[in-house]
């Protein structure tokens, strides 16, 4: 099966400019969230963007919020399918083709969020506040970040597209999402001040289970919950024909998965305005893959060897405390609102790879790769609310945060010219120091939102001489940032709320980005990194306008934005003849600028009780602007439409929603373009009594057979694995809840 192998015959995707006609025709689509609760009515959806609560209506972002139902009804089994319905939201998820010292491909999982084109450690993630690790990537080593979390342990998720530095501080160049995790009241849903829930389900794509028993109670000033979900899974199934060992093997790599994963709350209400509350997370995955795809031989030259097994196994673990101290209090004449947090969290992520091999030379015998990734972080933030003024009313949210990241990484195994173990980077100290300032200014329908936030951070060096970092002197790296936001928001009508905003965002360059060490003077092209005191951060400058509004029956949004990016970091060659006297000289700086443009929207509209009608669009177009050329920028995703209809006449409903994803060109000749494709999906559920509900889902009704852009967008077009990227057929998801 080959769906892909030429090149789009569409005039390469010309970028056509935003018309008046478009913004209209995308003023009737919507990203499908399932933000609307209650069938009988349209509730209010409340945001909670950088710990400050308000309406979304009253907001000047541009702000998609996925909450229970939604999360229940997609039955995530990670965080790809969380974001299955959202127009220009993408997971990087590869199938795993990875190997010991080559190639890297899929050993990164759910490598992270992309949003308006960018990705990676360009977009802000959290959970409870806390950041989320980096992802980090070098050689046969790649760490995402999404698999360090689990979907069953979220009660809502907040997608703030644009810049959210002002808000976050670093990492918010393009957006920022944040998880939140169930509070007792989220499952004590029969009105006990007990309950145990048990929740369990299978998903045919990848033949997994998973069982999430919790239990809630709430008693006078105590409330606590404890909630425990066990995944079990294989290998993500694909619509690859090919079968056996080899690079042009396209079936999926056999696997055997586990997850094991706990959340605890202990909230105390001391009195009316004061709050403690306790919140701890652990999370351990594991994943053994048989990488029969990398079997067979290998040529290099004039050396050859044959890889007779290639065993991968990756271990995944966070555990998180954190400890919230609130109060509340409006009849204080200066502040009225605090919340203190102080947290600590550490992760690990180990890559262990074993390779048998055979060849006419000892060089070729077995090898081994262990490689490791850690983050141990501990922080604290301080934000206060003062209200005033009656015709001139003024919000002010104002405070500080402070952290620091131990950030460590190693490479072990068997060597083949490369003494182990070995560093990428030092270990390295990040010390990030944020004070924030924002002003919600309401003049009658008129609310004017400035927002500042001043970031020192520096990078230092754990040690000063380390034994097994390579030849290269660490250097330190100080610098600050200053965010700035100004947002309108003008309330004409609850159905015409117009609003405008300018915001920065941020990124602060990451240990390998300054210190990368790594030396080879063996090869056929000696070379070797070198550190860069002067890098600066990367920065995004946003504009955008929109229209949203909301009655009983309707509610839309729409946006218009543009976004420039300047000072993207690369590692390049900056010098050197890639010879053993003078070796090739690598070194990140800051290097290109980009900018995005686009439109997005979302509506609901409730027909009557029984029916309801969605629908979603985006457009993104993007360039990367290099040495005063202009080209696409490969990160943004193609458009994407999707469309629901629900049907609720009583204890049950059905829900069908088709999902169509645009052609996109590779700007690369020599790499993947995907084809444009149209999924159908047929949900259900049944809320047999108020103790037991049956949800459950077809997906991809049609079997067909489609690419994710950011899955291929790399690979080379004349590959005989291209069907190995092919995402599920038909598959069926099905879980039963019971509640007692």
């Amino acid at each position: 099966m080959r769906i892909y192998s030429r090149k789009i015959d569409q005039a390469g995707l010309p970028k056509p400019k935003i018309k008046p006609l478009t913004l209209f025709i995308a003023s009737l689509m919507a990203v499908y969230a399932g933000t609307a609760a209650a069938d009988s009515t349209l509730e209010k959806i409340t945001v909670t963007l950088g710990g400050i609560e308000q309406e979304l209506y009253d907001t000047a972002n541009t702000v998609t919020v996925i909450d229970q139902k939604a999360l229940d009804k997609t039955q995530a089994t990670g965080i790809k399918d969380l974001f299955r319905y959202q127009p220009g939201i993408a997971i990087k998820a590869q199938p795993m083709r990875a190997g010991a010292a080559l190639g890297n491909t899929g050993r990164g999982g759910n490598e992270g969020i992309n949003i308006r084109g960018l990705e990676g450690n360009q977009v802000t993630l959290l959970s409870d506040g806390v950041p989320i690790p980096a992802t980090f990537s070098f050689g046969p080593m790649l760490v995402g970040r999404g698999d360090y979390l689990e979907p069953e342990g979220y009660k809502r998720v907040e997608i703030l597209r644009g810049p959210s530095s002002s808000l976050y501080g670093s990492d918010g160049l393009a957006g920022a999402v944040s998880f939140q995790t169930k509070d007792p009241e989220d499952l004590l849903t029969l009105g006990n001040n007990q309950q145990i829930t048990i929740r369990t389900g299978y998903d045919s794509a990848n033949r997994g289970t998973f069982i999430t028993p919790a239990v809630a109670f709430k008693n006078n000033d105590l409330a606590g919950l404890l909630l425990f979900t066990q995944r079990r899974y294989s290998e993500l199934d694909n619509q690859g024909n090919q079968g056996g060992t080899g690079a042009a093997r396209t079936r999926p790599n056999p696997q055997n998965n586990q997850s094991d994963y706990l959340l605890g709350k202990l909230r105390w209400q001391l009195n009316d305005q004061h709050q403690l509350q306790l919140t701890g997370e652990s999370l351990h995955r594991q994943l053994k893959t048989n990488v029969k795809s990398g079997l067979g031989r290998t040529q290099m030259g004039l050396m050859s060897w044959d890889t007779t097994a290639l065993t991968a196994k990756d271990t995944i673990e966070r555990q998180m405390l954190k400890l919230d101290y609130s109060f509340e209090d409006f009849s204080q004449p200066l502040i009225q609102s605090a919340r203190i947090s102080a947290y600590h969290q550490s992760s690990t992520n180990r890559q262990f790879t074993e390779e048998k091999r055979t060849g006419s030379s000892p060089t070729f015998s077995d090898r081994t790769r262990n490689n490791r990734y850690e983050e141990d972080i501990k922080g604290v933030r301080a934000q206060f609310e003062s209200n005033f003024g009656e015709q001139v009313h003024h919000r002010i949210s104002y405070g500080a945060d402070y952290s620091l990241n131990r950030i460590t990484q190693m490479r072990d195994g068997t060597p083949r010219g490369t003494s182990f173990p070995t560093k990428d980077f030092p270990d390295s100290d990040y010390v990030q120091l944020g004070l924030f300032v924002q002003d919600e200014i309401t003049l009658g329908r008129l609310s004017i939102i400035p927002g500042l936030r001043y970031d020192q951070f520096s990078l230092t060096p754990a040690r000063s001489n380390d034994p097994i970092y390579p030849g290269v002197t660490p250097i330190s790296l100080n610098d600050s940032a200053l965010s700035k936001k100004l947002g309108l928001v003008f309330k004409q009508s609850p159905m015409l709320n117009y609003y405008v905003q300018y915001s920065e965002g941020f990124r602060a360059p990451t240990p390998t980005n300054v210190n990368s060490g790594f030396t080879n003077l063996t090869g056929a092209s000696p070379y070797k990194t070198i550190s860069n005191p002067d890098l600066k951060p990367e920065t995004s400058q946003l504009y955008e306008i929109g229209l949203r509004g909301q009655n009983e029956q309707l509610s839309y949004q729409i946006s218009l934005f543009h976004t420039d990016y300047k000072d993207f970091i690369e590692l390049t060659q900056v010098g050197g003849a890639g010879t053993p006297a003078d070796p090739t000289l690598n070194q990140s700086i800051n290097r290109d600028r980009a900018e995005v443009q686009g439109i997005e929207a979302d509506v609901s509209w409730r027909i009557n009780n029984i029916w309801r009608i969605m629908a979603g669009f985006n457009y993104n177009e993007g360039r990367m602007i290099a040495d005063g050329k202009r080209s696409d920028l490969a990160t943004v995703e193609p458009s994407k439409l999707v469309l629901g209809a629900r049907y609720k006449p009583g204890d049950y409903a059905l829900e069908l929603i088709a999902s169509h994803a645009a052609a996109r060109n590779n700007p690369d000749d020599e790499l993947l373009s995907t084809h444009a494709y149209t999924t159908l999906d047929l949900l259900a559920e049944w809320d047999i009594n108020k103790h037991w509900q049956l949800q459950g889902g077809v997906f991809n009704l049609t079997n067909e057979a489609y690419l994710h852009w950011s899955d291929v967008r790399n690979q080379p077009k004349t590959s005989s694995s291209n069907d190995a990227f092919t995402q599920p057929g038909r598959s069926l998801k099905v879980s039963l809840t019971t509640r007692f």
